[in-house]
């Protein structure tokens, strides 16, 4: 600390911050409350997309359960009836085989 010609005191005078972390703490707080909130943003955006996605499987799976039951539905109408006039037709022929089997015992 000289002096200058005109006989002051020739030195800066700065002001200096009591805490100088606290500004880059208060910053970055704000910084990390920020990518927070992004973060969340992005997450709750995900989670709607994926209930959405959830909801068309959900709703997919039960139109195919749906068409799946009514094929197998009509199949087995198609099955039992198809088996009841087989079962009557193998009853008819039972009954005509033994007729005729008893014209043939008779004579």
């Amino acid at each position: 600390m000289g002096y200058s010609g005109s006989g002051r005191q020739d030195h800066a005078v700065t002001r200096e911050d009591p805490w100088p972390s606290d500004r880059g703490a208060v910053q970055h707080g704000a910084q990390t409350s920020g990518s927070v909130g992004a973060a969340r943003t992005k997450l709750e955006s995900l989670e709607r997309r994926a209930a959405a996605q959830i909801t068309r499987a959900q709703s997919t799976l039960k139109d195919s359960l749906d068409s799946i039951t009514r094929t197998l539905a009509t199949s087995k109408n198609t099955v039992e009836s198809k088996a009841g006039r087989l079962t009557r037709a193998v009853r008819a022929g039972v009954r005509a085989g033994t007729r005729a089997y008893r014209r043939r015992a008779r004579r």
